[in-house]
């Protein structure tokens, strides 16, 4: 009997990504035993790009391991385009970026961080959520190459949920924390990474994007915040404090003070005020009153 008993691959429309995107959802029920099936309905995104995954299973120590493989190739209508697909999966917390889409043939099988799963003889139906997006780019420039490098990187930024590869040269260039510390011979400079706990793989990435690319993401900007801080990287860290602050809502309002005021951050805290001239602050006062009371409620259970 093959490991993947039922495999079904549907693809949603996710408004978050934009239109060049497709969620792409691997059902499957393994057992107990490897084995691996290929799927072969590769999804279209964007008239861009087609992307196929592979599916397998694998019994080592007595723990199955669950991976997923994908493989790309250019939609007919984009082979004069340069193209470059993304590819995200929290629960496998991968996230491949800029991955070049070939012309003709299909691209090597690119394998995902595996997966551990439950012992051998037990069924675990599994979904895997992946997030695929294609886009048209420009010719590349150095520094697009040298963000998508590989070869030559000598560090690592480290988390518990994995690591980015990244350049000394370009850490020290963006941190003087960071030049201070690979210029002397700290532990990290000796293992060549540097681990930052609390940290997710996915704000080492938008920090990668930052020094490499000069983008600041939409989302995930509090922990980015944080680190600009902490590693004294002032540019992203005004980046930041301006995007929070362009995008407060009457909602978010008191979530973000409180914020800036538990994280020392007064820059933000002032970018706040200035900015909610224009929003419903009568809402925060609610929520903020609200939660004094929720506050005031548990100390009393506590002391019963």
């Amino acid at each position: 009997m093959p490991a993947v008993e039922e495999v079904s691959l549907v693809s949603l429309a996710n408004t978050r990504e934009g239109s060049s995107a497709v969620m792409v959802a691997l059902s499957m029920t393994c057992k107990g035993e490897s084995g691996e099936v290929v799927i072969l309905m590769p999804k279209i995104i964007n008239k861009l790009a087609w992307v196929k995954f592979r599916g397998s299973t694998k019994v080592i120590e007595g723990k199955i391991k669950f991976s997923i493989s994908f493989s790309s190739v250019k939609h007919i209508l984009a082979k004069d385009d340069c193209v470059k697909i993304n590819v995200r999966s929290k629960l496998f917390k991968y996230s491949a970026l800029s991955i070049d889409v070939p012309n003709n043939d299909w691209s090597k099988w690119q394998e995902m961080r595996p997966y551990n799963m439950l012992e051998t003889g037990k069924v675990h139906p599994t979904t895997v959520s992946i997030v695929v997006t294609a886009y048209k780019c420009k010719k590349e420039t150095v520094l697009s190459k040298l963000y998508t490098d590989s070869d030559f990187t000598d560090f690592r930024l480290a988390t518990s949920e994995g690591s980015v590869p990244v350049h000394k040269a370009y850490l020290a260039a963006h941190s003087d924390v960071f030049k201070a510390m690979l210029s002397n011979e700290w532990k990290e400079t000796t293992t060549g990474e540097i681990t930052m706990k609390g940290v997710t793989i996915e704000t080492l990435q938008h920090l990668k994007e930052y020094m490499y690319l000069g983008t600041v993401p939409n989302d995930g900007l509090r922990p980015l915040l944080l680190i600009a801080r902490c590693y004294l990287i002032e540019d992203l860290e005004q980046h930041c404090i301006r995007k929070l602050a362009e995008n407060v809502t009457g909602k978010s309002l008191f979530s973000l003070l409180e914020f800036a005021c538990d994280n020392n951050i007064p820059e933000l805290s002032f970018a706040l005020v200035v900015m909610t001239e224009n929003i419903d602050v009568n809402h925060a006062n609610k929520l903020k009153n609200k939660k004094a009371v929720l506050d005031s409620q548990k100390s009393k259970k506590s002391q019963q």
